[in-house]
C-alpha cells in the first residue's frame, strides 16, 4: 500500500510526464507560446530546462484556458487527475505542497 507521499508523488510525476508528452507551454526565452513571462502561474517550473522550486501538485495540474482550447486531450487528463487528487484528499491550488493531514489529538 502507498503512503499518502507516494500516492502525491506518483500523480506529480504523472502529470509532469503528460507535459513532458504534450510540451503544452511552448516556452521560448521564458515566454510561453500565449505571451506570458515566465507562465500564465509565473513560475519558471515549466521552462525546459529550469526544474521547479517545489513540487506542487496543484501547479501541475494547472493550465491556462488558451492551452485547453488548444490540447483538449490534455486538458482531459489532467482534468482525470485534478479529480482523482481531490478524491485522494489532496490540495489542487495552485503553489499547494503536499502536507500530511492534521491528526486530532485525544
Amino acid at each position: 500500500m502507498m503512503t499518502r507521499r507516494q500516492q502525491y508523488d506518483a500523480l506529480w510525476l504523472e502529470a509532469e510526464a503528460l507535459h513532458q508528452q504534450f510540451d503544452p507551454c511552448h516556452f521560448a526565452n521564458g515566454v510561453c507560446a500565449e505571451g506570458e513571462r515566465d507562465g500564465c502561474c509565473g513560475c519558471e517550473g515549466h521552462v525546459p530546462g529550469r526544474p521547479c522550486r517545489q513540487r506542487s501538485l496543484g501547479c501541475k495540474l494547472h493550465i491556462c484556458h488558451d492551452v485547453g482550447k488548444r490540447l483538449p486531450y490534455f486538458a482531459e487528463a489532467l482534468k482525470r487527475l485534478r479529480a482523482e487528487a481531490r478524491r485522494r484528499g489532496f490540495s489542487v491550488e495552485l503553489f499547494s505542497t503536499f502536507e500530511e493531514p492534521a491528526t486530532s489529538s485525544g
